[in-house]
């Protein structure tokens, strides 16, 4: 069995069990730039990061975060607009690698989360705001699996996932998810957006929709273009992915009142 087996089959019993992986990883290496394969046409389609989510990362003590974002952004887009047709190009970049060292670093910091006190965070930060950290991080586990390793929809892993997302939205007050969608809009909605999407049990799908209706309209999205922009706003979406943001949206939309224009045109 090769070392990339192993190496894989760690990271999703990891994060089946919500572990630390077995295997840690030693210094890290000097890997080939990723965006170096990606058209000059795609380039542009850079990762937006607010100043909400950096201060609160790096006051908090998660600055690891901020380039982790951009290598699964940089991932993501690789894997939609680099010319895979020559297996040699994912050797070239070592992709295998870039997936491996992102992951692995996200279940640390998610485990890193689940053992340090809220209180050794500074004083000057918002308690309620560092909420975002592990919702995200979830998010990212179940980014990994439907927009990188692009795994079936009937995925048993997959659904383990959403499930984690809406157990942690459903322990946060009312309240405290009204500031986290106040102060992180854009990360909010697509974290709902991505459960919502990957939801293949009724339960978990009319809970995400319950929440993105009112968030569509406090954030006055009307169209299916207004939505797709918002979505890729943030880590960018596979194509195949988004087509499933689409149908989530076509059902979202069917509960609007007829007398706002809300469609799912485009």
């Amino acid at each position: 069995m090769s070392v990339f087996k192993v190496c894989r089959a760690d990271l999703c019993n990891a994060t089946r069990w919500q572990s630390i992986p077995i295997f840690q990883l030693s210094s890290p290496l000097i890997l080939p730039s990723i965006t170096q394969f990606i058209p000059a046409t795609a380039q542009d389609l850079q990762l937006c990061l607010n100043d909400p989510i950096i201060s609160t990362a790096v006051i908090s003590g998660y600055s690891n975060l901020i380039p982790l974002l951009q290598d699964f952004h940089s991932i993501a887009m690789f894997l939609e607009f680099a010319n895979l047709k020559h297996t040699s190009v994912l050797q070239d970049v070592a992709y295998l690698d870039h997936v491996y060292y992102a992951e692995h670093t996200n279940l640390m910091l998610m485990a890193q989360y689940r053992t340090i006190s809220s209180s050794f965070f500074p004083v000057d930060i918002n308690s309620e705001e560092t909420f975002i950290l592990p919702l995200l991080f979830q998010a990212l586990m179940l980014y990994i699996y439907t927009n990188i390793r692009l795994t079936p929809i009937e995925a048993s892993i997959r659904s383990i996932l959403v499930d984690r997302i809406q157990v942690t939205v459903a322990k946060l007050p009312f309240a405290v998810l009204d500031v986290l969608f106040e102060t992180f809009p854009h990360e909010v909605f697509w974290i709902m957006f991505l459960a919502g999407s990957s939801s293949v049990e009724n339960t978990h799908r009319r809970y995400f929709i319950g929440h993105l209706k009112w968030m569509c309209k406090s954030l006055a999205l009307m169209y299916w273009e207004e939505i797709k922009e918002k979505l890729r706003h943030f880590l960018w979406l596979h194509k195949h992915f988004l087509q499933r943001c689409k149908d989530l949206w076509t059902e979202i939309s069917l509960y609007i009142p007829d007398d706002r224009l809300w469609n799912t045109s485009g």
